[in-house]
């Protein structure tokens, strides 16, 4: 019999033995229902042929279901205390029930925490696993209970401290009347040893490459048989690749051109650690499988395969959003919690423009709040405060409910078992809304289906978790939703995408086996960290060395070849600049490009112009093509300013486009501020157009006068309405004040009118074609003009205007382009630095305005320039150096100074040295004037 996409495995090896009535016994659960699958099937075709008139329901187990079937024969005969007896224990207390898997974690994790080393760890839960992990090795490795010799190699810190929660992990078994899976598994060994119970049937053993001591000495007291399985593998190869994604994609296509012959397979896709990969493995299949899964208008669709790795729970959009929502019942909320849970489909926030608007401020509102954790009453204010403002929004009906409900039921205060817990929690959940109005998905559907077993469940954690608190509870139930594997019910599929060990023993038409690198299999030695490292290679522990692991791998890839008629084995050709090769383990096979396997993962490149016309240009290193002047740079005096400070930030800001992505702020950013100081003074100035008109308000004219160019400037800043009413209030309030607190500096001024309030001009400079926007220009008595930029930080000096290098070109080129259109205008330039705690003038003229604030040219820390004159020609000077560099493609990384990579997005562009930086950082710096 051929498998097929159902069965996944071959039985005619198996014939005899079931026809022999053996129990066929698997090392999972997996392997076992595809077995027993393929039993019937077969069992149907031979009744339709004439080998069987009925067809039997096949004896096929996984180990771990046959030993609870006999523990049951066990606790039937009221002879499970056997395991207790022989190691001398208390059998009043002998162990009844049998812990699950969460049900032993929660109990280490309760042991753990009680003890004084275990408050202070980090992880607990972390710890609670290796813990029983540690303990089902002694077991297995027969090793229990461990005797004073076996203690003795338990010397180091950590060994002691296991040896201490595992004393605690026993009063707690006893006094619970309960056992771990393992110790089951000791004593049904032990009952069948000493014969007090025997197997109904032979027993035959499925696909076994390894057996724990404890099971091979059973196995060899039943006198169990091994079913040969014979290979079927007809072609082997190895190809490299380019990278992990290239690979599952190389895998994909393969196993669609094998479809085209054999449309029913089955065939795998086989990735290690594929629990950690899961979510990426899917998302380049469905690229791969389902092109248009992108397209907005379908429904959210899986790939047409079978995955053997689920996700957790808890990472399901669904449960998460449920998770959120319950910590809405503590004191202190994290921030993040509260805007996901805005932002989530899953709650009944009402519908229409109003809901998604009342959603918007809230988030909005959040954002706003300089704390990392928002409290319920904070919460629930700021919603009443939105809900008064947009009708329908139900969420703040939600909101105040829970709140009634926990102050009701006490929960702040409440100590109770996760059974009381699961009912607290539903009906939080049901006030909230979750899981929302709209129709869930079957995916939704069936997370929330296990979500509420899970939460029917719980009471079986009562007796090991004790009587926890609210935190305490949504602890535990967080990390028992992780723990729980969410696997998609889905049809088979002739297509499965398995882990390592999921593989094993399955057979396929083809398998394409993935990172099979020989720095990646065999997989380094890991031995447990609790237990002694000379004791497990000793008895031959998993992961005790690197023989042992060499010794696993090549028995699984044997396995894993003899089972595919069709076999590839994949691998990174290069990672992080090594080069790297197949596993020794696979070195036999010969090695094939992607095209052998008529694979083409990508178009071939096809020139825009023939080749022979393209001719290859050399560059010198930091040297770039010469800029063609028909092409305007982008970016106006910042060209120069960039040009200054490096010139490779230039070249890459102002001709590769080369610009960050914006990052979220919480409030107004720093060049929102800029535009509300600019849009407010412009405001201000011009219905007064001259300091006559300012100097003749009264003190309330002013006040009326600032308040209005505040209110102004904020309803010109887009967006600013999703703020609220009372954040644009003290915004108003603040923008004023610094509006009057400036205007006093103002009226001490000499005479002067404005000329221009945020002109904008083109200006043809060194042959860069500029544009330049200045923020206001005041007209002197005397005809002349002094130029104003505004300043809103407080770090502004005339520093920034001279040397060869001016970090801040853009009043210097407003001085020369209006000098350009008639000499001998320009009197003087200037920062306005408009402040409330530091507003001062900061310029530089010529000697006959210090009335205005400029420091005259002639002050001898001015670079010893004689006047306002000879300071325009060395600003003309340097500035057409600047501009000659940037045409000519200057773009070498040659910082003025650590401080122009301060503030410099670009450093993983320019690779500069941070080391070199920082240590001229420490240098003693020239003083400011």
């Amino acid at each position: 019999m051929t498998p097929t996409a159902t069965t996944l495995f071959d039985v005619e090896p198996l014939r005899a033995a079931v026809a022999s009535g053996h129990l066929l016994l698997t090392p999972n659960r997996r392997l076992a229902s595809r077995i027993r699958a393929a039993l019937v099937a077969d069992a149907r075709t031979g009744a339709v042929e004439g080998r069987a008139t009925v067809v039997q329901t096949p004896s096929v187990l996984a180990l771990t279901d046959w030993l609870d079937k006999l523990w049951q024969q066990l606790a039937f005969r009221g002879d499970t205390e056997r395991g207790d007896r022989e190691r001398g224990a208390d059998t009043a207390a002998a162990g009844r029930w049998i812990l699950n898997a969460d049900q032993e974690r929660v109990l280490w994790e309760r042991v753990i925490r009680a003890s004084p080393i275990g408050a202070a760890l980090l992880r607990p839960a972390q710890a609670a696993e290796l813990a029983a992990s540690a303990l089902r090795s002694i077991v297995l490795w027969r090793q229990w209970p461990l005797s004073s010799v076996q203690r003795g190699y338990f010397s180091d810190a950590d060994n002691q401290c296991f040896l201490d929660w595992l004393a605690q992990f026993e009063v707690l078994c006893r006094e619970q009347g309960c056992i771990t899976q393992s110790e089951r598994d000791h004593r049904v060994a032990v009952a069948l040893r000493a014969k007090d119970i025997q197997p109904s049937q032979p027993i035959t053993l499925v696909c076994f490459d390894e057996l724990a001591p404890l099971y091979a000495e059973l196995f060899a007291a039943l006198d169990a048989e091994t079913a040969l399985i014979p290979a079927r593998n007809h072609s082997a190869q190895v190809v490299a690749c380019d990278g992990f994604e290239q690979q599952i994609r190389a895998g994909a296509r393969w196993i669609q051109r094998q479809l085209t012959t054999n449309n029913t397979g089955p065939f795998a896709l086989v990735v290690p650690d594929l629990n950690s990969q899961r979510q990426r493995v899917e998302r380049i299949l469905l690229d791969e499988l389902m092109a248009n899964h992108i397209l907005p208008a379908l429904p959210r669709q899986l790939p047409p395969v079978n995955f053997s790795a689920g996700e957790p729970l808890a990472d399901t959009p669904v449960i998460q959003s449920a998770l959120r929502l319950l910590s809405l019942l503590l004191p202190d909320i994290s921030r993040a919690d509260v805007l996901a849970v805005l932002h989530s489909p899953f709650i009944d926030g009402g519908t229409g423009d109003n809901a998604v608007n009342a959603t918007a401020m809230a988030i909005t509102r959040i954002c706003d709040l300089l704390t990392d954790s928002v409290s319920g009453g904070q919460l629930r204010g700021v919603s009443a405060a939105i809900a008064e403002r947009f009708e329908g929004w139900s969420f703040d009906r939600a909101l105040q409910q829970l709140a009634d409900y926990s102050r009701r039921a006490h929960l702040a205060h409440l100590r109770a078992p996760l059974s009381a817990w699961a009912e607290h929690f539903q009906q939080a959940l049901m006030l909230l809304g979750w899981p929302g109005a709209r129709t869930l998905d079957s995916l939704e559907y069936q997370q929330v289906s296990q979500w509420q077993e899970l939460l029917a469940k719980l009471s079986a954690f009562d007796d090991v978790s004790g009587h926890l608190t609210l935190a305490g509870a949504l602890t535990a139930l967080r990390q028992l939703a992780t723990a729980r594997v969410f696997q998609p019910k889905t049809p088979d599929a002739p297509i499965q995408v398995l882990g390592l060990l999921e593989a094993a023993g399955l057979q396929f038409e083809g398998l394409w086996l993935c990172d099979m690198a020989d720095d990646q299999w065999p997989p380094p030695a890991s031995p447990h960290p609790l237990l002694p490292r000379d004791w497990q290679r000793r008895l031959r522990m998993p992961h005790c060395d690197a023989e042992r692991e060499f010794s696993v791998a090549q028995q699984l890839s044997i396995s894993l070849r003899a089972n595919a008629r069709s076999f590839v084995v994949s691998y990174q050709r290069e990672r992080d600049d090594v080069e790297r090769h197949v596993s020794p383990l696979f070195q036999d096979l010969p090695t094939v490009d992607l095209p052998v396997l008529k694979i083409i993962l990508a178009e071939p490149f096809k020139p825009a112009i023939p080749v022979s016309t393209a001719g290859l240009q050399n560059f010198d290193p930091g040297a770039a093509p010469r800029l063609d002047l028909n092409v305007r740079a982008r970016g106006g005096s910042a060209v120069l300013a960039d040009q200054a400070a490096c010139p490779f930030r230039a070249f890459a800001r102002h001709r590769l486009r080369a610009e960050p992505l914006g990052e979220p702020q919480t409030g107004l950013s720093a060049s929102e501020r800029g535009v509300l100081l600019h849009a407010a003074l412009q405001a201000l100035w011009q219905p007064l157009q001259n300091s006559s008109a300012l100097r003749a308000c009264d003190e309330a004219e002013l006040f009326r006068r600032a308040d209005a160019a505040a209110v102004f400037a904020l309803q010109q800043l887009p967006g600013v309405e999703h703020f609220g009413p009372r954040f644009i209030a003290l915004e108003t309030q603040r923008l004023s004040r610094v509006l009057l607190r400036w205007i006093e500096l103002e009226l001490e001024r000499a005479e002067f009118e404005i000329a221009a309030l945020e002109e904008e001009r083109r200006f043809n400079f060194a042959g860069l074609d500029l544009r330049l926007r200045v923020d206001r220009i005041d007209r002197l008595p005397d005809g002349r003009v002094t130029i104003v930029d505004y300043k809103s930080g407080q770090s502004n000096s005339i520093n920034a205007w001279l040397g060869e290098r001016p970090e801040q070109p853009q009043l210097p080129l407003y001085a020369l382009a209006l000098e350009h259109e008639q000499q001998g205008s320009v009197a003087g330039v200037t920062f306005a630095q408009v402040r409330l705690d530091t507003p001062r003038w900061i310029g530089l003229g010529d000697e006959q305005l210090e009335m205005y604030g400029l420091k005259p040219v002639s002050d001898p820390f001015n670079e010893g320039t004689a006047d306002w004159p000879e300071r325009l020609q060395a600003w003309l000077s340097s500035l057409q150096a600047l501009a000659n560099e940037f045409i000519q493609g200057r773009a070498d990384v040659e910082p003025m100074s650590p401080k122009s990579c301060q503030y410099c997005a670009l450093p993983s562009v320019c690779r500069i040295d941070h080391e070199q930086l920082e240590a001229a950082a420490e240098q003693p710096g020239e003083g400011e004037l």
